[in-house]
């Protein structure tokens, strides 16, 4: 949590190669954290960031460096130009999820570890992963849900809240 001790940063990527027999290519990777957070070190994100772009074999700049949602986003590129490493910071967030819970790009609600960032990270991601074929930004609104409750069917197998919500249980972060 507070980034002491472990490899050193360029024998991340040695060791998660050497731990798989691994043979097609490497999983993207999205790395998000808050310039608030108290209680993980942001030097842990920038390792994760170094290790992936070793696996990938990526230059040490990003490709593409922007703003989104008022958030720094930077983005490292493969050889045939697809974006295969992410890393966003987002300005004011401390430790949890950052959520964008009204608009456009409305997604979830908030509460403990689940922080009102003006940024989904879970739409980001699922965008960045290819699980959507709209761009956030165009993205509809949910529908409204009643506090607390929740929603009264399950989402459609295959479908992008399908998949969230089979990784959440698969977590033990939902049941």
């Amino acid at each position: 949590m507070r980034a002491h001790g472990g490899p050193p940063a360029e024998a991340l990527g040695t060791l998660v190669s050497a731990a798989s027999s691994h043979n097609g290519p490497w999983p993207t990777i999205s790395v998000w954290h808050g310039d608030r957070d108290a209680t993980v070190s942001h030097r842990n994100s920038a390792r994760i960031v170094e290790q992936w772009r070793s696996i990938h074999q990526l230059t040490r700049e990003p490709n593409a460096v922007q703003r989104i949602d008022g958030h720094l986003r930077r983005a490292w590129h493969d050889t045939h130009g697809r974006e295969v490493v992410e890393e966003y910071c987002i300005t004011g967030l401390g430790h949890g999820t950052p959520l964008s819970t009204s608009g456009a790009n409305a997604c979830g609600t908030a509460g403990p570890y689940m922080l009102e960032a003006g940024i989904s990270s879970t739409r980001r991601i699922a965008d960045f992963w290819g699980l959507i074929t709209a761009p956030a930004e165009e993205l509809p609104e949910p529908a409204p849900q009643s506090r607390g409750a929740p929603p009264r069917s399950r989402p459609a197998p295959g479908g992008v809240g399908g998949v969230i919500e089979d990784a959440l249980r698969a977590a033990g972060l939902m049941r």
